[in-house]
């Protein structure tokens, strides 16, 4: 039995685990909808380092937010935005913060909260960072997601509002047309009604 471990050993070589984590990562791109995504790739963050908790937060016009997050109340004793990435290194309970960046562009951060009395080790920094570079694909699909989001909340808004306005000038146009009915009615066809019946 040991003779055939060896052998399959030999053959079949170990998967690495860092290797794994990082191809789960990039897998999470294409796995699901994006706000599932996010709160996995939290869960996978925190699992790999050991931290306490571990979150995603995305980079917008209003400030970073955090777009997801484990376990589901870390950061609960956080704002929910922040004015940038020097603002949400400055919260408590943020141990590290690993910028995602897509072309130079930063689309948001992975951040790390360290378990009561430890500090974070090189490697977890190290895979924190390699983490957050193999997740630009998966941030930009949730800002592309929200822009969406937001222009639907817009479109629709402008839909109820136009909607709203058409209404006000049917409304108009048919208290309109009952007001010229009725001077019609008064001025012209009571005078002519008179008129022929004086002839």
């Amino acid at each position: 039995r040991s003779r055939a471990r060896r052998l399959v050993r030999r053959l079949l070589p170990a998967a690495d685990p860092y290797q794994t984590l990082m191809s789960s990562v990039s897998g999470a791109t294409a796995a699901g909808p994006v706000e599932d995504a996010l709160p996995r790739l939290a869960r996978m963050l925190a699992d790999g380092t050991g931290a306490r908790g571990a979150a995603a937060a995305l980079a917008g016009p209003s400030g970073w937010w955090r777009a997801g997050c484990w376990p589901e109340d870390e950061g609960a004793d956080q704002p929910g935005t922040v004015a940038g990435a020097a603002a949400l290194r400055g919260l408590a309970g943020v141990d590290h913060v690993a910028p995602v960046r897509d072309g130079g562009q930063v689309l948001g951060a992975l951040t790390l909260r360290a378990r009561e009395g430890r500090d974070l080790a090189l490697p977890d920094v190290r895979l924190a960072t390699d983490m957050a570079n193999a997740a630009a694909l998966l941030l930009r699909n949730a800002e592309l997601t929200e822009r969406l989001r937001e222009q639907v909340r817009v479109e629709t808004a402008q839909a109820a509002e136009l909607a709203a306005s058409r209404r006000r000038v049917v409304v108009a146009r048919d208290a309109a047309r009952e007001q010229l009915s009725a001077e019609i009615q008064v001025r012209v066809c009571a005078p002519l009604a008179l008129c022929a019946g004086q002839v």
